[in-house]
């Protein structure tokens, strides 16, 4: 329950956080109420409209999707900031409104459609995966973000008609003149240069990057639930995980125990075995032969004298009869029973001279408070041995039903729960006591049975999921672009970006979890939609430096980008652990995305193509429609 209510707790809050920070970054870079109306209202609808479509397509949010609904806002608000940008910027060309917001929704809209497209694609492919996790975070984001880019694309064009917007004139010219220089050209190799170190670096360190299968890592930070989960793992042999192992009869499941308890990796067995002791039938056999010479034994005190005098008497011929049989063990050859005498008459000798030295008064109350001990000793073993011989079998009637509910279920089977030695989070060890358990018998569930194929069903998904969605990927940007050097230059940024993470995750120790590779989907979709929108604004002229595109579109890439990070970041100080892990990967990730799109991307286009011009000095690659020239937006 603590859990459940952590991540709803981080969840609401996150979202609510998200928007504020989203709406205040929107204000910073917009300035004006009007834009920030035209930019959240429609995001504001679509965000409504995906709450209903995921009530009726889910019914729930899991605690992977719920993770993701939370920086959803931030995220798709940044279809609605692309058009706006490219709006002012037509219009600061001269161009009139209606012909601006038609060449914003024509031009730019076309790369905005692509990347959300793209991202939709790349969430719904995720939908295949086996992992139901994975798979209700694709049906999420899909629609979320489906959703979301219709309502921009059905509202934002006709509030910027009806509202209008300020020009915002760009000099194109002084950014490819600066681009053009020695010294940014020079800048371009060095650039390139860190980028493959980087790149190479990073390549070094994933095979190194580990996962973590201990899913109390992902549990609320500092809440008793879990601090006490955590002690009774570090600090105690006791286990709350075990195996269940069902038999259908006892003596089945006793043959099945007794092999069980052998095995290596076996800690201890519970099971209702342990309370029926074996071999009853022979043991009460053993009873019933000593039930007529112990039957009768009865122990009374005798009223005597109890002075100083008859004790010392009494240990003098006690004495004596040790003495008797210390002679008998000699005459015997039984060294060591004459040795063992010895050591008794040395301390009758010691007790002797105790009473004799003593108080008379002390002493003679000392030893008849030992003589009633013993006596009260002796009568509690005489009535235990008594009850000895009143045994009776042990079977199942004499258990409480709660006792016996535990180890026989309704339909008469029976179980045994098997702790293991070693922490169920430890992958191998846990192959290793499953296996060794399974070699025994078939019958075997439990939390340590499901967590190895649940464990192994979150690996499998991830992977899954991520090669759906880059098909979906390549698939929608081919058929978007029709040219192969576009889509491998669209994916560059996301590819970088994604292998450059590598390197941070190895750099700062941290692991892989069950929560933080659902951010890696995300990425998938989301990262693309940088290099998409600036490859797309630099088809429409590709005989300019590509930084003229990251100039343009950057300034909307950037506010999207600080926009998704504002989203994020509300996730990333969650108290549940598993949510800030899946913010803090995503956060990372979009930074990393935001660097190679608006730097790394412009310098390989630059190095690519602007040095493999064609013979006439004319372009090599053939333009998409009117391009900007560079004295202004397309004109």
């Amino acid at each position: 329950l603590t859990e459940t209510e952590t991540v709803f707790r981080d969840v609401g809050g996150g979202a609510i956080v998200s928007a504020l920070l989203v709406v205040l970054i929107v204000f910073l870079g917009f300035r004006t109420l009007r834009k920030i109306a035209i930019a959240v209202v429609p995001l504001v609808v679509g965000m409504v409209l995906s709450m209903g479509a995921i009530t009726l397509a889910l019914g729930r949010l899991n605690l992977i999707s719920s993770a993701f609904f939370a920086v959803m806002f931030g995220m798709s608000i940044d279809f609605g900031i692309y058009l706006v940008r490219r709006t002012e910027e037509e219009l600061g060309a001269g161009v009139f409104l209606e012909e601006a917001v038609h060449r914003a929704i024509t031009q730019t809209g076309k790369g905005v459609l692509t990347g959300g497209l793209t991202t939709c694609a790349a969430f719904l492919a995720i939908t295949l995966s086996e992992f139901t996790g994975f798979a209700e975070l694709g049906v999420t984001a899909g629609l979320g973000v489906a959703l979301c880019l219709a309502s921009v694309f059905l509202l934002v064009p006709a509030l910027m008609l009806q509202f209008g917007l300020e020009p915002k004139p760009a000099d194109l010219q002084q950014v490819a003149s600066a681009a053009a220089s020695p010294r940014a050209r020079r800048g371009l190799w060095t650039v390139a240069a860190v980028a493959a170190a980087l790149a190479a670096a990073s390549l070094w360190a994933a095979p190194r990057n580990s996962f973590d299968y201990d899913a109390l890592k992902l549990l609320p930070r500092d809440t008793e639930s879990t601090i006490y989960q955590h002690r009774m793992q570090d600090e105690s042999d006791f286990s709350a995980y075990s195996a269940a192992v069902y038999a259908p009869s006892l003596d089945e499941l006793r043959a099945i125990v007794a092999r069980i308890k052998a095995l290596p990796d076996v800690s201890r067995v519970e099971s209702i075995v342990e309370l029926m002791p074996e071999g009853q039938a022979e043991k009460l056999q053993e009873v019933d032969r000593y039930r007529p010479l112990l039957g009768d034994l009865r122990i009374e005190l005798v009223p005597g004298d109890t002075s100083v005098g008859a004790y010392r008497e009494r240990i003098e011929a006690i004495g004596e009869q040790f003495g008797e049989a210390q002679e008998a063990a000699f005459n015997a050859g039984r060294a060591d029973l004459v040795e063992r005498i010895e050591k008794v008459l040395a301390e009758i000798e010691k007790l002797d001279a105790a009473l004799d030295s003593a108080d008379d008064t002390l002493g003679l109350e000392r030893t008849r408070a030992f003589e009633r001990n013993l006596f009260d000793n002796a009568t509690r073993m005489v009535a235990l041995i008594h009850s000895w011989l009143e045994a009776r079998p042990i079977t199942e009637a004499q258990f409480a039903p709660e006792v016996l509910g535990r180890f026989k279920s309704a339909t008469g089977r029976y179980a045994a729960y098997v702790f293991p030695k070693e922490s169920v989070w430890d992958v191998d060890a846990l192959d290793r006591f499953m296996g060794q358990l399974k070699s025994i018998t078939p019958n075997v569930t439990g939390f340590p049975a499901t967590h190895q194929v649940h464990s192994r069903m979150v690996v499998t998904g991830f992977k899954q999921s991520m090669l759906y969605a880059l098909i979906a990927l390549i698939v929608l940007l081919a058929l978007d672009f029709r040219r192969a050097h576009a889509v491998l230059l669209a994916l560059a940024p996301l590819a970088l970006g994604l292998l450059v993470l590598q390197l941070i995750i190895w750099a700062t120790g941290t692991s892989y979890n069950f929560a933080s590779v659902a951010a890696f989907p995300v990425l998938l979709g989301y990262g693309v939609a940088y290099g998409v929108n600036i490859v797309q604004r630099w088809l429409e002229n590709p005989g300019t430096t590509a930084f003229v595109s990251a100039y343009t579109v950057g300034k909307g890439v950037l506010l999207s980008a600080t926009t998704t990070l504002a989203g994020v970041l509300s996730i990333v100080f969650a108290r549940h652990q598993g949510v800030a892990a899946f913010g803090s990967i995503l956060l990372f990730g979009v930074a990393l995305c935001l660097l190679m799109a608006v730097l790394v991307l412009p310098t390989l286009i630059d190095l690519i193509y602007l040095r493999k011009g064609a013979p006439d000095g004319k372009p090599s690659i053939k333009p998409d429609g009117d391009g900007p020239g560079l004295g202004g937006a397309a004109g």
